[in-house]
């Protein structure tokens, strides 16, 4: 496990709470609470957007790689009992 070490004069921006969060240092949820302290009325409104449909894309990539591995996992097992 690692940490990202801030010193306490230093403030965050939101480009670099974004960069935590591709680190993985922060989910999608904590993401929303967080923008609230960055955004108010119609720009937080579309930065929750945009958090929601990255959120929503990296599920369905999650989901197509683990389809993928299943399927190559298959055609491996499938290949080795044809031989």
């Amino acid at each position: 496990m690692y940490g990202h070490c801030i010193r306490p004069i230093e403030r965050l921006t939101w480009d670099d709470v974004c960069e935590l969060w591709d680190d993985g240092v922060f989910a999608g949820e904590e993401m929303e609470k967080i923008a609230t302290l960055f955004f108010g009325g119609a720009e937080l409104r579309a930065v929750l957007k945009v958090i929601e449909k990255v959120e929503n894309d990296s599920r369905s990539l999650e989901a197509m790689n683990t389809d993928a591995g299943d399927r190559l996992r298959y055609l491996s097992e499938r290949g080795k009992k044809a031989a």
